[in-house]
């Protein structure tokens, strides 16, 4: 099912969330990540249905630094990021 592939890329992003926004809870951060994730759909019996969400870590890295964007005139992106954390 590609849940032990994907448990450590969804943890460098929550990591990554809650090094932006320390205040947030977890149950917050799941909600972002919940909310900015992108659906994917299958066809069953001629009908869409909603089949699973790929996680979207540069729309909830915008979304969680558009308050800190506004303050600092600072652009974040998720690449930048995780090269940061990578580099550490």
């Amino acid at each position: 099912s590609g849940t032990s592939q994907a448990a450590p890329y969804v943890s460098k992003v929550f990591a990554l969330l809650k090094g932006l926004a320390p205040e947030k809870t977890s149950e917050e951060l799941l909600a972002l990540v919940q909310k900015t994730a992108t659906p994917t759909l299958y066809s069953a019996q001629s009908q869409m249905k909603l089949q699973s969400r790929i996680l979207n870590p540069e729309v909830a890295i915008q979304e969680i630094t558009s308050g800190i964007q506004s303050e600092s005139h600072a652009t974040v992106s998720f690449k930048s990021l995780l090269q940061k954390t990578l580099d550490e």
